[in-house]
């Protein structure tokens, strides 16, 4: 397990600067700042409130000499600052992609009311990262173009550092 973790912070090595700071941040403010459009998502929970009840606690020189129960409270801390730090870490990528997602939702929506296609192309589930939808046959290549455009341009929109790409992919039924 060390090898593996140890190799995927030399393959990135600023990631880990970065996951530091976003959990320094998160401690802090009491949010986690992950895109400039949607911008925070608060931690209002019970290990950010176990984190702050702790964490002077813990930081006390004396702590271990005074508390009454200071493996359990040190235990509880450490979960708290974990909790937090993995929502810091994760937060930003998967609220970002969840962001992009519903953007390109309502991009494509507009297109199926530009194009005339109500009641003709359906949106009928998000999931995770995925549009599904449903049209007929004779709009199937078109509506793939389209809703490949409407993803990239609301990937833009979120992330102007590299290029987010889309495929579509058609069935008889959802494919994942």
């Amino acid at each position: 397990g060390d090898f593996v973790y140890n190799s995927y912070f030399e393959a990135f090595p600023d990631l880990k600067n970065y996951f530091d700071l976003v959990f320094r941040r998160a401690a802090h403010y009491g949010y986690i700042q992950f895109n400039s459009i949607t911008k925070r998502k608060y931690l209002f929970d019970q290990n950010y409130n176990d984190f702050f009840a702790y964490r002077e606690e813990v930081n006390d020189p004396h702590f271990w000499q005074t508390s009454e129960n200071p493996k359990e409270i040190n235990r509880r801390y450490n979960k708290a600052q974990s909790e937090i730090a993995r929502t810091a870490q994760n937060y930003p990528i998967q609220g970002s992609a969840a962001d992009i997602t519903k953007y390109a939702c309502i991009l494509f929506f507009k297109e199926i009311l530009a194009r005339d296609w109500w009641l003709k192309v359906k949106i009928v589930n998000l999931v995770h990262d995925e549009i599904i939808i449903e049209q007929p046959l004779n709009l199937e290549q078109e509506a793939k173009k389209v809703l490949v455009a409407c993803m990239i341009k609301a990937g833009d929109l979120f992330c102007d550092v590299i290029p987010l790409g889309a495929t579509a992919d058609t069935g008889d039924h959802w494919i994942h």
